[in-house]
């Protein structure tokens, strides 16, 4: 009799993604912001220092790679593209969300967290690869990094995250505990 075990990566992903969240919250500042058109200011939650961007970046980040590591288990498992190797490599996680829902019979349209999911992707890609130079503002200018981890749009990105987990999860009945906390290291296989 043989077994084998499968590292959730996934699961690893979200739990820090999870925890760093979780903290950023207690760490976030009123930020002073203003609008470029009106000059009028406003505020917003965000993060103003090392502590709480670094947890904010660690949210965003994990919450990228747990569901692109969740996709490409969804993808390697799902009856229609488990064979498909060249577009499991060629497609990015957007694209394999997509094409899983419509080789699915899954109506993109019903899907408003898809565009959440795809700045999700934009601002990680934008932290991780495009190394920009944080340019002066001015007094009153809130920078690009504290409106992208901004409260409001962590919480959108997470929400999406989870929302996308349950529906790719439905199409091939994906055990999703993750979601509800119960992070497991391994899954066993007999």
């Amino acid at each position: 009799m043989s077994y084998g075990f499968r590292l959730n990566v996934e699961d690893i992903f979200l739990k820090n993604a999870e925890e760093s969240w979780n903290k950023s919250i207690l760490l976030m500042s009123d930020i002073e912001d203003e609008n470029i058109d009106s000059m009028e200011r406003f505020y917003f939650k965000g993060p103003k220092d090392e502590e709480s961007i670094s947890h904010c970046v660690f949210a965003l980040t994990g919450w990228a790679i747990c569901l692109e590591s969740f996709i490409n288990l969804a993808w390697n498992t799902n009856q229609y593209t488990q064979d498909d190797e060249e577009n499991l490599k060629k497609y990015n996680t957007l694209q394999k969300i997509k094409h899983l829902l419509k080789i699915n019979n899954y109506e993109l349209s019903r899907y408003n967290w898809i565009s959440d999911i795809k700045r999700l992707f934009k601002e990680r890609n934008d932290l991780l690869h495009y190394k920009d130079i944080i340019e002066y503002q001015g007094f009153t200018f809130a920078p690009k990094y504290q409106k992208i981890l901004s409260y409001e749009n962590l919480k959108s990105f997470r929400e999406a995250v989870f929302k996308c987990i349950e529906t790719i999860a439905q199409i091939d009945d994906l055990d999703i505990k993750l979601l509800n906390t119960e992070y497991e290291l391994f899954t066993y296989d007999e």
